[in-house]
């Protein structure tokens, strides 16, 4: 991480994948096309494009565009390995290796998720912090119990996860749901 101090506040900017949060990369990916480095500071700092296309040129340091060259480098999410250790709120959680011994009631909030996500024809990263959120609730519930009004609670906890670890641990849990097209070569 690279600090950036922007009118006396102190942002965390990422220099690696490694860094980069799962909310980043999906604010990243549904603005693909138009994500030039303010764009991109703009996600990694929660500061608004008008705000840091306006700021003065010595209150952004120069040397930190060469620290965003990482975002060119093609990474490749499924083939990531899932973490030994899911984090989650600053908890660390026992790993879920068999989703089918699970709770009744997160099969069904998992069975009505890939529905709706395949009527809108949605983007596979729109899965991935309710999957995390359905299957590790329960070890963040007060109750230790299921409860699917305490899911959303938990997803926003996701979204601070880092992508290379919220990513392999979603495709998990979806695969048994979901089969993955990569996507093709360009010529």
């Amino acid at each position: 991480m690279l600090d950036l101090i922007i009118n006396g506040y102190t942002y965390n900017v990422p220099t690696n994948w490694d860094e980069v949060t799962l909310g980043q990369w999906i604010a990243m990916a549904d603005h693909a096309e138009h994500l030039d480095h303010i764009a991109l500071l703009s996600v990694f700092t929660g500061l608004s494009v008008e705000v840091l296309a306006n700021l003065p040129c010595d209150q952004v340091k120069t040397e930190l565009v060469p620290e965003l060259t990482f975002v060119g480098q093609a990474i490749d999410l499924f083939e990531c390995p899932r973490p030994e250790v899911v984090t989650l709120g600053g908890k660390e959680l026992v790993r879920i290796d068999d989703p089918g011994r699970e709770r009744f009631g997160q099969r069904l909030y998992m069975q009505q998720l890939i529905s709706a996500a395949m009527e809108r024809n949605g983007d596979h990263w729109q899965l991935v912090a309710p999957t995390l959120a359905c299957y590790y609730a329960p070890q963040l519930h007060p109750e230790g119990k299921w409860d699917d009004r305490h899911v959303k609670a938990v997803q926003a906890l996701v979204y601070d996860m880092p992508v290379v670890h919220a990513y392999p641990e979603a495709a998990f849990f979806l695969s048994g749901y979901v089969v993955y097209r990569k996507p093709k070569a360009s010529s």
